[in-house]
C-alpha cells in the first residue's frame, strides 16, 4: 500500500513507492478565514495526520484559524473536501474509525471521515496528538497550564472516549507542550514528545508519566511514532533537522542529525 504527504502548500501528492512522488488530480488552496475589521488573524503552524485502509485516506491539516480536511476512497488519487469548524491537528485510524483531535481540549470521532462525532474529554487547552493503545484505550496529548504536573496536558480513556481521565505528568517545567504520542510494543506502553525537547514515558496506559534521563532542550520535537524493528524502535523528529532514535522502549534516546527540517516522519 502506498502512502500520502503533503508537498507544496494545497497540494496533495501520491507515493506508490517510497522515493517516487506523483500529484494528486486536485489541489487545495489555503483557507484564509474573513477577519473582522480591526480583528488580528495569527498563524497556526501546519500538522499533518494521515492513516488509510482498502485504499481509504483521511488527511487532516490544519493551515490557519479555520482547519481543513480532505477524505479519499480513491487511492489518494481524487479528493473530497469537508467543513470543518475546528483546527484538526492529528488524526488516526484504530481499525474501525477515524479519532482526530483538535483546539479547545476536543477529539472527534468518524467512520468515514466525512461525518464527525464529539468525545470531548477535558478542559479548553488544545491538543495536538493521539495514539490507540488498543481495545477502548487512547491518549491525547497538547498544551498544559504549568504547575510541578503539567496540567492537563495528557488525558486517557479506556472506554472507547465515554470517560477521560486526566493523567500525572511529572515536569519541572512551565506550560509544557506536547506535540506527538506513540504507542510502543507493549500494553500500556506511550511515549510523548514536544516543544523544547521534552521527552516522557509512560508504562502504565497513559495514567503516569516519567522523564527522559536525557535533556534535549535545544530540540522542538513535533512528532514520535513507533515502529516494530528490532527490538522496537521510536523515531522523534523536530526542527533544525533533528532526529532521535530510542530502541529500549523509550527510556534513552540518540541524536541523528538530517539538514534542513524535518516535521513528520
Amino acid at each position: 500500500m502506498g502512502s500520502v504527504g503533503p508537498a507544496l502548500p494545497g497540494l496533495v501528492q501520491r507515493v506508490p513507492r517510497v522515493g517516487k512522488w506523483t500529484p494528486s488530480a486536485k489541489t487545495y488552496a489555503r483557507h484564509r478565514p474573513t477577519v473582522p475589521k480591526g480583528g488580528k488573524m495569527t498563524r497556526i503552524k501546519r500538522r499533518v495526520g494521515l492513516h488509510g485502509l482498502n485504499q481509504r485516506w483521511l488527511l487532516a491539516i490544519t493551515v490557519f484559524l479555520t482547519g481543513s480536511l480532505v477524505s479519499s476512497a480513491a487511492g489518494a488519487i481524487s479528493w473530497t473536501p469537508h467543513p470543518v469548524l475546528a483546527n484538526f491537528h492529528d488524526v488516526i485510524f484504530d481499525g474501525n474509525q477515524f479519532w482526530a483531535v483538535e483546539d479547545n481540549g476536543l477529539v472527534q470521532v468518524s467512520p468515514d471521515g466525512a461525518t464527525w462525532t464529539s468525545a470531548a474529554p477535558g478542559p479548553s487547552y488544545n491538543f495536538y496528538g493521539i495514539a490507540h493503545g488498543g481495545g477502548g484505550q487512547y491518549v491525547v496529548v497538547g498544551a498544559g497550564s504549568g504547575g510541578t504536573n503539567v496540567d492537563h496536558s495528557v488525558y486517557v480513556t479506556n472506554n472507547g472516549g465515554l470517560t477521560w481521565s486526566q493523567a500525572t505528568v511529572s515536569s519541572t517545567w512551565f506550560n509544557v507542550t506536547f506535540f506527538s504520542v506513540a504507542h510502543g510494543a507493549t500494553a500500556g506502553e506511550y511515549v510523548a514528545v514536544g516543544g523544547g525537547g521534552v521527552i516522557r514515558r509512560s508504562t502504565d496506559g497513559g495514567a503516569t508519566w516519567s522523564p527522559s534521563p536525557q535533556y534535549w532542550y535545544y530540540y522542538w520535537l513535533s512528532k514520535v511514532i513507533y515502529a516494530p524493528i528490532g527490538t522496537g524502535l521510536y523515531v522523534a523528529v523536530g526542527d533544525a533537522g533533528s532526529i532521535l532514535t530510542s530502541n529500549d522502549g523509550g527510556v534513552t534516546w540518540t541524536a541523528q542529525y538530517a539538514p534542513g527540517t524535518v516535521f513528520c516522519p
